[in-house]
């Protein structure tokens, strides 16, 4: 490909008439991967295609003509005695793949088959509902230089931001892994099978050896959940490179033999259909050893040195998302840092490194100077931080980019969302929308125009027959909610998270029911009602609950029953509960008698009620009566005091009356100095 060739949508139409000549493709699925690259650089470029094979991804339904995943075999695979390691060599390439798919939640491998150059990929969305689309199977790939399809019902060429960044530098780079190994080894293979490209090895051998040592993948191998080994496949693929993994890892050889599980595995229920399980040998593969001879051989890489604990730190901190974003921890810390980038990062720790919970400042800590290229201002930080706090959702979406991508592709979001129907759609976009989805505007409208197609329709479900209410809840309204739709509405409308339980009802383990009082200014008895079938449950588990369920022999129990913002709801409501679960799969007599009981009890919690509320007033009149009567003995008292007080001035002013008029009154000079 020459870096002067400008990507468009109408591409895929030339690049299908070119990959027709190497084979008949079907009318629909997506073409992707190596053989569209290469078509691109043969039809608008300067380089001769290499074409291997043609990767046609297809959408199938999970049924029994597929079974249980046989990419992944993973019912038999716990535990690895108990794997058919056969199997396991046979699909070692796949396997790693679909599993980190299902991480990441874009779609699943099914199965796997091929006809001449075509190697039809089988797939099923990550959740039975939702989209596959050619954007969600380019984010699975592994190497920048293979992240481009076509859909070929459209004929519309899709592509994202890491193989641009390869037509523009010609430069191959691992964007995500499968299994690191795998991925190791494949980069290898491109580097040296397409023409006019260059890599650097030591970072991808950095890469794949720090990934692989993370804590999320170590825990995952350690619980058999994704393995490091590679079968026979990938092994002539590294006997043929080894110059290339040399350098940085040595090869490990396991072989392992089976033999017959012996009497106490049986009773412990390590059973498998033949019988026999998988046991590591232990000596040279020329030393006898027990069983029938059947053996399998796995290998593995093992690192020869250690890696940068700055760059260790890093990606443990990631947790899951280092399968995503570590290819991108590793080149950024092999980066060099100009000054102006650097005083840039200064600047954003500054403001937002004391912030609890920062999105920005988790950034800085995971991706360092990258993240700060370009328009990286406090202003910009403080808006990306407060969208990501109302819509945490976004936060794993939008990881990876810098600052600026950050910000453009938030401002592109929300102008898709005015012009479609405004907040719910923001609230699809953050619940469904990919990393990939986000960068095309036409990608999340078609995700929107899908939603609301899929949000209409009712669940797969026999809807629940309610019964009628009674006349003494005059003014309830109860509906169960049968869509998606109804459920984020409902979850809009009520601040809680009934909107996410889709999943519990369309697998029939629960139904949801909404109860209303419709009084203008008051949603005080507004709530919202989950049940689940206590008889289906008792029949066993999941399995069980999905037929029968909720039927007229249903016995309902309440999960759980919420007010506005899951507040506790208001008696009224819980009175309305209680007559459904007594009510519901009974005979219209029995439903009368529970009416009239119903009546009954509530005219008698009314009579207690108003008992109840006049208590209180007639505690009140006591305790007023009593003070009335401790004030009326004071006053009484304080009239007598008064009488008395009166009856003794009375006494006092004629006492003294008396003694002046009995007092003698001198007439001479010598009794008045004598008096004086």
């Amino acid at each position: 490909m020459a870096r002067t060739i400008s990507l468009h949508a109408g591409m895929g139409t030339q690049v299908v008439d070119f990959l027709s000549k190497y084979a008949e493709l079907p009318a629909a699925g997506v073409v992707a991967g190596q053989s569209v690259a290469s078509a691109l650089d043969a039809v608008f470029g300067r380089h001769d295609p290499v074409i291997n094979d043609i990767d046609i991804f297809r959408r199938v339904r999970i049924d029994s003509t597929i079974g249980m995943d046989m990419c992944n075999n993973t019912a038999a695979r716990h535990r690895l005695t108990d794997v058919d390691l056969e199997a396991w060599r046979r699909w070692a390439e796949y396997d790693g793949m679909s599993r980190v798919l299902r991480m990441i939640d874009t779609y699943k491998i099914q199965s796997v088959s091929r006809a001449g150059l075509l190697n039809f990929v089988n797939c099923t969305a990550a959740h039975e509902d939702s989209l596959l689309t050619a954007p969600r199977i380019l984010s699975g790939f592994d190497l920048n230089c293979v992240r481009v399809g076509v859909d070929l019902a459209t004929r519309q060429l899709v592509w994202d931001r890491h193989f641009e960044r390869f037509m523009a530098t010609r430069q191959l780079e691992i964007s995500m892994l499968h299994t690191p190994h795998h991925t190791f080894l494949r980069f290898g293979k491109k580097l040296a099978e397409i023409p006019g490209v260059y890599g650097d090895v030591e970072a991808a051998a950095e890469i794949c050896a720090g990934i692989a040592q993370s804590s999320f993948l170590t825990k995952l191998e350690s619980d058999r959940s994704i393995s490091m080994r590679f079968g026979k496949k990938m092994h002539e693929l590294a006997a043929g490179n080894e110059q290339h993994w040399s350098p940085y890892f040595d090869l490990n050889r396991q072989d392992y033999f089976q033999v017959e599980l012996t009497r106490q595995e049986y009773r412990n229920g390590r059973t498998n259909a033949s019988g026999r399980k998988w046991v590591e040998r232990k000596g040279a593969p020329s030393d006898p050893q027990p069983g029938d001879g059947k053996e399998v051989t796995l290998w593995s890489f093992k690192p020869l040195g250690r890696l940068d604990s700055t760059i260790a730190n890093r990606l443990h901190r990631l947790g899951g998302a280092v399968l995503t974003h570590g290819p991108q921890v590793v080149y950024e810390a092999r980066r060099t840092k100009s000054s102006s980038t650097h005083l840039k990062r200064v600047a954003l720790a500054a403001a937002f490194g004391s912030q609890k919970a920062s999105y920005v400042a988790l950034n800085l800590q995971w991706f360092d100077a990258s993240y700060v290229e370009g328009q990286a201002i406090e202003d910009v930080g403080l808006k990306v931080d407060g969208f990501v706090r109302k819509h945490p959702g976004f936060g794993g979406l939008l990881m990876g980019l810098t600052l600026a991508e950050q910000y453009q592709t938030i401002k592109r979001v929300l102008q898709v969302c005015r012009e479609y129907d405004g907040v719910e759609s923001l609230g699809v976009l953050e619940m469904h929308c990919t990393a990939v989805e986000l960068g095309r505007p036409e990608a999340m409208r078609a995700l929107l125009d899908w939603d609301r197609v899929e949000s209409a329709k009712p669940f797969e479900i026999v809807p629940m027959k309610l019964p009628a209410l009674p006349a003494v809840f005059a003014g309830f309204k109860v509906r169960e909610l049968v869509t998606s739709g109804e459920l984020r509405r409902e979850g809009r409308d009520m601040k809680h998270c009934v909107g996410g339980y889709r999943w519990a009802i369309q697998g029939n383990h629960a139904r949801i029911v909404q109860i209303r009082r419709y009084t203008p200014g008051d949603k005080s008895e507004w709530s919202t009602v989950e049940f689940h079938d206590a008889k289906a449950s008792r029949r066993g588990g999941s399995r069980a609950t999905t037929k029968g369920a909720f039927g007229s022999r249903a016995k309902l129990v309440v999960s759980q029953h919420k007010g506005r913002f899951n507040e506790e709801p208001a008696d009224s409501n819980k009175a309305v509960v209680l007559y459904l679960v007594a009510s519901y799969g009974k005979s219209p007599l029995e439903i009368k008698l529970i009416q009239s009981g119903v009546a009954e009890a509530l005219r008698r919690a009314a009579v207690s009620a108003l008992s109840a509320a006049i208590a209180p007033m007639t505690a009140l009149a006591r305790y007023v009566k009593g003070g009335l009567k401790a004030l009326n003995a004071r006053r009484d008292a304080a009239r007598v005091a008064l009488k008395e007080l009166k009856e003794y001035r009375a006494m006092m002013a004629s006492g003294y009356e008396k003694m002046t008029q009995t007092a003698p009154v001198p007439h001479d000079d010598d009794d008045a100095d004598l008096a004086l």
